[in-house]
């Protein structure tokens, strides 16, 4: 939402400078322009007015920009998935996978590193956490 934001608020920030700069995008015909002096002073009202809102504009874009970047960045770290594995002996371990190879997988379990054999698995599961045991 930040980075949608900060796109959004930039986006109008640097349209409010062009048409600072630049003067109103429209086609008129000349006779439809009141009288120079009068013009041209309601002009330069309107660019002024637009370009300390752009100003304030982009600075925000910053802002959010820099805010958002360091939420998606900078945010906390998501916790490992779980890993429930059940055993054809009827043990279950719960852990964070460590390493896997050789037909094994090794568990960080609350107890400490416990190896499981893939060839005795007959389930495997994510589950959020593991329980008070982790076994």
């Amino acid at each position: 939402m930040l980075l949608l934001s900060a796109l959004l608020v930039g986006a109008a920030g640097a349209w409010m400078l062009l048409r600072a700069a630049h003067g109103r995008p429209a086609v008129v015909t000349f006779a439809d322009l009141p009288p120079a002096p009068v013009h041209e002073h309601q002009e330069a009202l309107a660019s002024a007015r637009l370009l300390r809102r752009g100003i304030v504009a982009t600075l925000s874009f910053t802002a959010l920009l820099v805010a958002g970047l360091a939420v998606t960045w900078y945010g906390p770290e998501k916790a490992p998935q779980a890993l429930q594995v059940d055993q054809s002996d009827g043990v279950s371990v719960c852990g964070t996978v460590v390493r896997a190879g050789a037909g094994t997988l090794v568990l960080k379990t609350p107890s400490g590193e416990r190896t499981v054999r893939l060839d005795e698995t007959v389930g495997l599961r994510p589950v959020p956490s593991c329980g008070p045991g982790g076994q």
